[in-house]
C-alpha cells in the first residue's frame, strides 16, 4: 500500500524531482542535465503516465525493451533517474516503497582519469622509493594496460 496521492510520474519529475535536483545540485550542473536527460528519455518512452504507486520492475523491464534501439548506457539514465526519483518519493512519504528496478545489460564503465595535479599531489604524499617510481611512471606516461619492464620488474 502507498501513500501516492495518485500523482503521475511525469508530474512527480516535473514538480518535485526536478526542482529538487537543481536546488541540492547546482553546483554539478552536469549531473543536473544527467537527470534532465533521464526525465525526458521516461516521459518519451511513456513511464511519465504511471502514477508513482504503478511503477513496479516489471515496469522497468518494459521500458528497457522498448528503448532496445538506444544504447545502453542512454537506457540506464532513464532508469537511474526513475529509481533515483523513486527513492526520493519514499524518502519524502510519497511512496511507502520504493521498486528495485535493475539496469539494463551491456553498459560499458569507464575508468577514472587521474588529473595531472592529482597524480603530482599522489606522488608529493608518497615515501621513498615509491616517490621515485611515481617519477619514473609519469616519465614514461604508464598506464595499467601497458606494464613497463625495469630491470626484471615491472613497476606500471
Amino acid at each position: 500500500m502507498t501513500k501516492c496521492d495518485g500523482a503521475s510520474d511525469a508530474e512527480f519529475l516535473q514538480n518535485s524531482f526536478t526542482p529538487y535536483i537543481e536546488a541540492h545540485l547546482s553546483a554539478k550542473p552536469k549531473t543536473v542535465g544527467y537527470y534532465a536527460y533521464g526525465s525526458t528519455l521516461l516521459n518519451e518512452a511513456g513511464m511519465g503516465s504511471l502514477t508513482l504507486n504503478q511503477i513496479s520492475s516489471q515496469h522497468a523491464a518494459g521500458y528497457i525493451a522498448k528503448q532496445a534501439k538506444r544504447s545502453p548506457s542512454t537506457v540506464n539514465c532513464g532508469l537511474r533517474t526513475l529509481r533515483r526519483a523513486l527513492n526520493l518519493a519514499e524518502e519524502w512519504g510519497t511512496l511507502e516503497r520504493a521498486p528495485k528496478l535493475q539496469l539494463a545489460k551491456g553498459e560499458r564503465q569507464r575508468d577514472r582519469v587521474v588529473t595531472h595535479s592529482e597524480f603530482l599531489a599522489y606522488r608529493e604524499l608518497c615515501r621513498q622509493p615509491w616517490r621515485d617510481v611515481g617519477r619514473f611512471s609519469m616519465a614514461q606516461e604508464c598506464a595499467p594496460a601497458r606494464p613497463t619492464s625495469f630491470a626484471g620488474s615491472t613497476f606500471c
